[in-house]
């Protein structure tokens, strides 16, 4: 079942994903008004998706001249097992092409499982496309929705959860849509991390042209222009942390010449809970892991041109790590951009030390028995063995004074004499050190 919007758009998305299957049965008759309805309850049931039914207990014509009505213990159903039970309803100017306002408290939506509890929701501005029944497309495009106010949220199936607040202000095409989350606990069945808290999330930006876009040509690289944030995420495993970060921010921007540009900034993210972290890290003395990750990247969507300038982990007390790439002919609609004719052109990956390194070289002398500059130099040694040849020579000096200890920051960069194809990788017929930095074009530099 979908609704057409019956009580406001909020219980579309509540009652329902906002999808239905391509071929649906003929709906069932819907039941018939009482006699004498008011007209304003008359209005309110046009909109209502043929097949609907509404039902209620009681209705009080509050002001007839404003279409101002309230109906108790409301039912609206297809006729099977998808329903919306509503302890109190206020509605008042409606219309075939929206409401003005809507209020519904208490609010029980089901189907063919747990219901989704609802202690209040508020609709403000509501207008849909008029005419035949609107699919979702033409909803997104054509409706417009200025206040969705949703609190006291609960669920549960195999994923439980509650939300205390969701929030919706300037819902449409054109215009810039906040949205606001407060409150979310999810919690589901696993082996390892099972559950999930969020102080609250925003996100701002025109997000009904982006759902249209979206529908239009289907998954892949975003292109809008907005903002996301969020605050106060915490992943557990029981009682116990496994990750959490302070706060995460996403931004969009789609220029008007068809370029997609992305900045992910996460500030506060600890990983002490991770098991993989804490087997590495335990054994070196660390305590706490807390660092910050910064990622920006943008695509030209005509010919799938993409560079990422920055992508940058630092933790204090461990290093830094420092990535740029740029690459070609990926496909920007793809769920997976890497299309086979995807191609490198060029690739930097740098490490700054702060402490890591010292750490892993004394814990190796202290399992050897040995001195840690004994053990830096051992692997330095190793290095330039491997590191034969001519074409190995840009590697060897900067690598072995980073092992050596003589460097704190290690750079390798990676500029083809021409663009390498991703699927080539692992597929290269002499995998040789001197080959691979010929095809990779291949530098280091140590400071």
């Amino acid at each position: 079942m979908r609704f057409h919007l019956a009580c406001g758009a909020a219980l579309a998305l509540l009652l329902t994903a906002g999808t239905a299957p391509a071929q649906q049965p003929s709906p069932p008759p819907a039941a018939a008004a009482p006699a004498a309805e008011d007209p304003a309850i008359a209005r309110l049931r046009r909109l209502l998706e043929p097949g609907l039914r509404l039902e209620y207990r009681t209705a009080t014509v509050i002001d007839a001249a404003a279409g101002h009505v309230r109906l108790e213990d409301v039912r609206v159903s297809d006729g099977g097992t998808d329903e919306a039970r509503i302890a109190t309803l206020v509605v008042r100017g409606a219309s075939e092409a929206g409401v003005a306002e809507l209020e519904a408290t208490d609010l029980r939506l089901s189907r063919d499982g747990p219901p989704l509890l609802v202690r209040r929701l508020r609709v403000a501005g509501l207008l849909i496309p008029v005419g035949q029944a609107a699919q979702s497309i033409e909803l997104v495009a054509d409706g417009r929705l200025d206040e969705l106010l949703v609190e006291g949220i609960a669920f549960g199936t195999a994923l439980q959860g509650t939300i205390g607040r969701l929030a919706v202000e300037e819902l449409g095409a054109g215009r810039q849509t906040r949205v606001r989350l407060d409150d979310l606990s999810l919690r589901w069945q696993n082996d390892g991390p099972d559950a999930l808290t969020l102080t609250r999330a925003a996100v701002e930006g025109d997000i009904a042209r982006a759902l249209y876009d979206q529908m239009i040509r289907g998954p892949g690289i975003p292109s809008w222009t907005g903002r996301t944030t969020a605050e106060g995420f915490t992943l557990l495993e029981g009682s116990r942390v496994s990750a959490s970060a302070r706060n995460i921010r996403l931004d969009n921007a789609m220029s008007s010449d068809g370029v997609a540009s992305n900045r992910i900034a996460v500030e506060g993210l600890a990983l002490d809970g991770v098991t993989l972290v804490q087997e590495l890290l335990t054994p070196l003395g660390y305590t706490s892991v807390v660092g910050d990750i910064l990622f920006e990247s943008s695509m030209r969507l005509r010919d799938g041109e993409m560079s990422v300038p920055r992508f940058e982990a630092s933790v204090p007390g461990l290093g830094q790590v420092f990535l740029a790439l740029e690459a070609d002919r990926l496909n920007p609609t793809a769920p997976s951009v890497l299309a086979p004719a995807a191609r490198l052109r060029d690739f930097t990956l740098r490490y700054r030390d702060d402490g890591l390194a010292d750490r892993i070289f004394r814990n190796m002398a202290a399992e050897q028995g040995s001195h840690p500059v004994s053990v830096r130099e051992t692997a330095a040694l190793n290095a330039e063995a491997a590191l034969t040849g001519a074409r190995a020579a840009p590697l060897r000096g900067p690598i072995t004074r980073f092992l050596r200890g003589d460097a704190r920051e290690i750079e390798l960069r990676s500029r083809p004499p021409r663009p390498i194809p991703f699927r080539e990788f692992d597929a290269m017929p002499d995998p040789s050190v001197s080959e691979v930095v010929r095809r990779f074009g291949l530098s280091a530099t140590a400071r």
